[in-house]
């Protein structure tokens, strides 16, 4: 959400907190564990702290690790890199080698 940082931020806690309400009901759900992952991240854009995205991402790999699914979670990750201040979500990208 470009100059829109506000929105931006409160997205992400939405989508946290939809995840983690379908998470609670289907904790196998990889879907709503990678949404989770990249919306961790796109609050480290903001706090600059990266621990819980890293921990969300190798959570929903160890819950589904499918070369189709890290791709697609990779070019998620790729875009939010492209935002400002994205540079330093770059080292979640080894997670999803």
């Amino acid at each position: 959400r470009l100059n829109r940082s506000d929105e931006a931020h409160a997205a992400f806690q939405a989508a946290i907190s939809h995840a983690e309400g379908i998470l609670t009901v289907t904790s196998e759900y990889y879907a709503a564990r990678y949404t989770l992952a990249l919306a961790q991240a796109g609050l480290a854009l903001y706090s600059g702290e990266l621990a819980a995205a890293e921990a969300a991402y190798r959570t929903a790999r160890q819950n589904c690790d499918a070369a189709g699914v890290l791709a697609e979670a990779r070019r998620r990750l790729e875009a939010l890199c492209g935002a400002e201040g994205g540079d330093r979500l770059r080292s979640l990208l080894a997670l999803l080698e």
